[in-house]
């Protein structure tokens, strides 16, 4: 089977990972196709059985915007498969590791390369990092952060309603606190990224053991044609093909922006959503430390003195999508009635 080493990229949502992607599937000894979140569901990990008796399954996620996850196996042809293909593989498989790696050693012939790494990148990869790190014993995970104040920011422009893009940022995080400390995990600042995506790439790959200059880099991500055609952009993105590495902290900050921003500063787990989740129960301050945001944000609400409940930005949209997520999960058998009010406030003022 594959000599390839995996690769899981993961964030917050609005946080760089379709850049980071096409930096990495430019490479002539990578690839990493569209989002089709074959890692984020934890289930997957454990539950192959059930996949080859009947088919990939949806799987109740921690993230507070996210319902169900399953495999997008309706986004299979950039990868050159179809669903025939794909049972074929998992009747061959004897675990979810071993279908993993025909699955990306299919995709690395489809593109005609010789790969050192498999990569994959969904944002919600983060919920299942630690399980992919158990499952796969030479692998690596790279997590993504970015000052806050922008990452709410476009989360929000994209339609997410501002109570569930506080608490999706703050779940996320939560969850790195919890890994940020492995040997095989490396975290990325979304700013450094975008000032010098190339020398980035080379100094991430030195920490995989990988001497790849950015010269080269830069020079091959110029000629991968295989992003453009392939994968997706929302429109509220600030970069096309043609500029690709251009910085979406340069947006104009507005009183509201920061009104947001005062209420994550505000926010933390809250208790019960933790204890279902098994995620820390910490605070916005608890997490920003690590990242290095914490002074940045301070000087943002320098003149913000009036303290925000998160719970405030608590809406019509927000209850309808929190209703539509607990149905699911409901109606799955992986929650009780008696959950709902949990569902409802995954983070709480501090």
């Amino acid at each position: 089977m594959t000599k390839a080493r995996f690769v899981s990229v993961g964030c917050a949502p609005s946080s760089g990972s379709t850049l980071l992607s096409n930096l990495l599937d430019s490479l002539p000894f990578a690839v990493c196709g569209p989002e089709i979140d074959l890692w984020v569901p934890r289930d997957y990990f454990t539950g192959f059985a059930r996949i080859k008796s009947r088919s990939f399954y949806t799987s109740r996620t921690p993230s507070p915007y996210q319902k169900r996850q399953k495999f997008k196996l309706k986004r299979l042809a950039p990868y050159g498969m179809d669903q025939h293909i794909v049972r074929t593989m998992v009747n061959e498989s004897s675990n979810f590791e071993e279908f993993s790696a025909r699955f990306f050693d299919h995709f690395s012939r489809y593109r005609d390369k010789d790969c050192l790494l498999y990569v994959d990148k969904s944002p919600n990869n983060i919920h299942s990092a630690q399980d992919f790190l158990d499952a796969f014993q030479d692998s690596f995970f790279i997590y993504l952060v970015r000052n806050p104040l922008y990452s709410l920011k476009s989360m929000i422009r994209r339609g997410i309603p501002p109570y569930l893009a506080i608490s999706t940022w703050l779940v996320v995080e939560a969850t790195f606190t919890m890994i940020k400390d492995h040997e095989r995990v490396f975290a990325v600042k979304y700013e450094t990224l975008v000032k010098e995506p190339f020398a980035t790439v080379a100094d991430l790959f030195g920490k995989l053991g990988i001497d790849y200059d950015a010269t080269r880099i830069a020079a091959d991500f110029k000629e991968n044609e295989y992003t453009s055609r392939s994968k997706e952009t929302v429109s509220t993105w600030e970069f096309r093909s043609s500029d690709p590495v251009a910085d979406g902290n340069r947006k104009k900050i507005t009183d509201e922006d920061l009104r947001v921003l005062r209420a994550l500063f505000n926010a933390r787990v809250a208790q019960a959503y933790a204890k279902r989740y098994q995620l820390p129960e910490i605070s916005f301050e608890e997490t920003i430390h690590g990242p290095g945001y914490r002074e940045q944000c301070a000087h943002y609400l320098k003149d913000q003195h009036q303290p925000v409940d998160p719970q405030s930005y608590f809406n019509r949209k927000s209850l309808r999508h929190v209703v539509s997520k607990f149905s699911q999960d409901l109606s799955h058998g992986d929650c009780s009635p008696f959950d709902f009010k949990t569902y409802l406030y995954p983070v709480m003022g501090c």
